[in-house]
């Protein structure tokens, strides 16, 4: 199948794949190719997409032996736009979270569900027009699509930082409420600016480090990084409400400090005018 591509360019690379900006040499139109020697990792992950319909997912073109081709997004993940210095605004990040979530509701209602495993900035692709997708898809967790290269599908998986922990637990199986713990650690750190990527990983130390999150905020915060998965919350739409909520409760309090600053701008205004007509 490669000999039907040219590669352009490395566009990634992780532990066990390659991804290449390829043109395919028929139609002058690019995708994506992912190459790996665990075919079974590959396979896994066509499967995963095939199944996915909605436009925040990268849609498979082909599939064999050790090349998967997909759709191209272009643009950059979170990953890169964070190492830039770049901030989100409040608005931004409830957008973005708003559309992670979304998206992983998506997967979470798949029959039987669906569970990520491995929610971090590099693995969400935001476009040039500003939309969300999520990529990498070889760790996802579905009881039916047999093992991946070999091994179960309960065997550890995740990224250290974002990772819930039971997920490096033995004798686990992973339910949504790992996805909802990761989707927590990345909230954290847009608000905040403290990469949970880099150690020490202790959750408890981690949200002591969070003085820049609001009240409202680090309620959520902390119900989706409870120790026990079934203090979380139980579903990503629950968290979509909260953030909304979150959101508006902090608009207000802003507004109303800024009618307080008007106000009183307005009584000095007044008092000098005042006291120009008399002296």
């Amino acid at each position: 199948m490669e000999e039907r591509y040219t590669k352009i360019r490395k566009l990634g690379e992780g532990a066990t794949a390659k991804v290449y900006l390829v043109e395919e040499i028929a139609t002058g139109k690019v995708y994506a190719m992912k190459v790996s020697e665990k075919e079974g990792l590959l396979q896994h992950e066509a499967q995963i997409l095939s199944k996915l319909k909605d436009g925040g997912f990268p849609k498979v073109k082909e599939y064999e032996g050790n090349c998967l081709v997909m759709e191209y997004i272009e643009g950059k993940n979170m990953q890169e736009i964070l190492e830039e210095s770049r901030r989100f605004s409040m608005k931004e990040i409830l957008y973005l979270m708003e559309e992670i979530l979304r998206l992983l509701n998506v997967l979470h209602k798949q029959e039987p569900p669906m569970v990520y495993r491995d929610m971090k900035p590099a693995n969400i692709m935001i476009g040039r027009n500003g939309k969300v997708y999520l990529i990498d898809f070889g760790t996802v967790y579905s009881k039916v699509l047999g093992p991946i290269d070999g091994e179960g599908l309960d065997s550890k998986a995740g990224t250290y930082g974002y990772a819930a922990p039971e997920q490096f637990w033995n004798g686990v199986v992973p339910d949504i409420r790992c996805d909802i713990y990761a989707a927590g650690k990345l909230l954290a750190y847009l608000l905040s600016g403290k990469n949970p990527a880099l150690p020490p990983y202790d959750m408890e130390n981690y949200c002591r480090g969070l003085r820049k999150v609001s009240p409202e905020f680090q309620i959520i915060i902390e119900r989706s990084l409870a120790k026990n998965p079934l203090a979380r919350y139980e579903t990503g739409e629950g968290m979509r409400r909260d953030l909304r909520l979150a959101y508006e409760a902090c608009s207000k309090k802003r507004l109303f400090k800024l009618h307080k600053k008007v106000s009183h701008e307005y009584i000095k205004c007044i008092w000098l005018s005042e006291y120009r007509r008399i002296f």
